[in-house]
C-alpha cells in the first residue's frame, strides 16, 4: 500500500511539473538604427526616424541625447537646430542590453537669398554747356537688390567729367556716360550728354543792334 501511495504521489509530482506554465524570455534589443538629415540650417526642425531591432524585442524603449545642446536641442525624435556647428545623436536602448547608436548632424547658417540687379534708371540733362556741372539721380532697381552698388565709366573723357555723382562738361561734343552694377547681373545704362558751346549774351546783343 505504501508502495502504490508512493509511486501515485510520483506521478502527481510530474504532472504538475509538466503543467506549469513557461516563463517567456526576455528578447532583448540588438541594434537601432537611425534615419534623418545629416545636414541642417540654424532653425531647422527635422523628426528622426528610429528602429529598434529585433521587431520582438520585449522593451523597445529608448532615450536620445545631444553632444552638444548649445548646437541643437531635442524634444522627443525632434532636432531642432539652434547655431552653427556639429553634433551627435546618441539614441540608447533602455532594456538593460546596453544598444546605442550615435548619428552625426552638421549645421550650418542659413544663407541669404542673391537678389540680382534687374534695372538702372539714371535722371540727368540732356545736354550741357562747357563749363556747367549737373547732378545725376542713379536709382537701381529692384529696391531689394542685394548688391545696389554701379560702376561709373566716361567713355568720352576729353568732353565729360563724372565725380561723386556730378558730371561736369569740359569741352563742346557728344559726351557718353556707361553706368554697369557691380553684382553678376551684368546689367548696364549709357547715355548721352550734348555739350555746347555757351553764346555770350552780350555778343548776340550787339549783333543785332549792328
Amino acid at each position: 500500500m505504501k508502495k502504490i501511495l508512493s509511486v501515485f504521489l510520483l506521478v502527481l509530482s510530474l504532472l504538475l511539473i509538466s503543467c506549469k506554465p513557461n516563463t517567456p524570455q526576455s528578447v532583448m534589443v540588438s541594434e537601432i538604427n537611425i534615419k534623418g538629415k545629416e545636414k541642417m540650417l540654424v532653425s531647422e526642425k527635422q523628426n528622426l526616424e528610429i528602429t529598434v531591432l529585433p521587431e520582438d524585442a520585449s522593451n523597445k524603449e529608448y532615450s536620445i541625447e545631444v553632444s552638444d545642446e548649445t548646437i541643437c536641442k531635442v524634444n522627443g525624435n525632434e532636432i531642432e537646430a539652434l547655431k552653427e556647428g556639429s553634433v551627435t545623436v546618441i539614441v540608447k536602448a533602455l532594456d538593460g542590453s546596453n544598444v546605442k547608436k550615435e548619428y552625426a548632424i552638421t549645421i550650418e547658417e542659413k544663407k541669404s537669398e542673391i537678389v540680382l540687379v534687374s534695372s538702372i534708371e539714371i535722371n540727368t540733362v540732356s545736354s550741357m554747356f562747357i563749363g556747367e556741372e549737373k547732378e545725376i539721380a542713379i536709382t537701381v532697381l529692384p529696391e531689394n537688390a542685394t548688391n545696389k552698388e554701379v560702376e561709373i565709366e566716361v567713355i568720352t573723357l576729353d568732353i565729360l567729367a563724372v565725380e561723386n555723382n556730378k558730371v561736369k562738361a569740359l569741352k563742346e561734343g557728344l559726351g557718353k556716360i556707361k553706368f554697369t552694377a557691380k553684382d553678376d547681373s551684368k546689367i548696364s545704362k549709357e547715355i548721352e550728354i550734348n555739350v555746347e558751346k555757351k553764346i555770350d549774351d552780350s555778343l548776340i546783343l550787339s549783333k543785332m543792334e549792328s
